[in-house]
């Protein structure tokens, strides 16, 4: 019974440490007031997986598997027309996780010069199971504004 008992939670945390590794964000892309409907993530790592979801219409949503990048040359990512009423609020929510591979570090912006480059990130909401000093990077700093 007692074996039983520590196999069941033995799962319980593994599954629980599994699903906190993700790196979540929120990003509007259309914040400039240019209708692209596309970001720049500044992921690096290799065989990860990008999943995203409009907030808001969980029916707009899609998958990017198998990504291999570096935050020098980040991956540009189309969500598509937005089904939102005001295309430039309409936001998009990203979980990164490690798919086949590993997902260790993100950089907003690829301007050294100018941290605020990257206006369309609006918010990390988890940091997941990546070094964390890995990941801060040039222009997360501005994410503490209100």
């Amino acid at each position: 019974m007692q074996k039983k008992q520590l196999v069941t939670i033995f799962f319980f945390l593994f599954f629980i440490s599994y699903a906190q590794s993700e790196f979540i964000t929120l990003w509007k892309p259309n914040i400039n007031g240019t209708i692209d409907n596309s970001i720049s993530f500044g992921g690096t790592g290799t065989d990860y997986t990008i999943s995203w979801e409009e907030v808001g219409y969980p029916q707009h949503n899609g998958v990017l598997s198998s990504i291999t990048s570096n935050s020098n040359t980040p991956t540009i990512i189309s969500f598509g027309p937005s089904l939102h009423t005001n295309p430039v609020q309409a936001t998009y929510k990203l979980k990164v996780s490690n798919g086949n591979g590993l997902f260790y570090g993100f950089r907003a912006s690829t301007n050294y010069i100018d941290p605020n480059a990257n206006p369309e990130l609006v918010e990390i909401s988890q940091w997941g199971g990546n070094h964390l000093a890995s990941a801060i990077q040039s222009g997360i700093c501005r994410l503490s504004k209100p």
